[in-house]
């Protein structure tokens, strides 16, 4: 499976049901990948040609979302859970108020059993 690779996956366009992959890496590190967006084969395969550049929509850039807190969508995400009972997603990333709000008893210890890591995300 080392020598996998994208080239070597045959994606589905049907948007009704969009059919997930499981990309692992460092033997046990796993995330769920979803192809939404997909090029038809009629489109030559040329490598020189991407990345291609798309329209952006107007309003603010899209990848600031990934830098704030899922759940209050306001303060910037510094923790982020795996598999968590108390999120909507497999990955969730908190702020450090929220995160102690669902996650932390009054003495600082946790809640309940979960799998968190503290994150540092680049500036765009």
């Amino acid at each position: 499976m080392h020598d996998t690779t994208f080239a070597d996956l045959a994606p589905t366009a049907n948007t009704s049901s969009v059919r997930p992959y499981m990309f692992v890496h460092q033997g046990s590190c796993a995330h769920s990948v979803t192809f939404g967006d997909l090029i038809p084969a009629a489109v030559p395969n040329d490598t020189t040609a991407y990345p291609i550049q798309l329209p952006s929509a107007p309003g603010p850039d899209p990848r600031e979302r990934i830098k704030k807190c899922q759940l209050c969508s306001k303060g910037k995400a510094e923790w982020v859970t795996v598999q968590d009972q108390r999120a909507d997603r497999d990955f969730c990333l908190w702020c450090s108020s929220c995160f102690e709000a669902f996650h932390l008893e009054q003495d600082g210890s946790l809640a309940y059993d979960v799998e968190y890591h503290r994150v540092e995300l680049p500036d765009l």
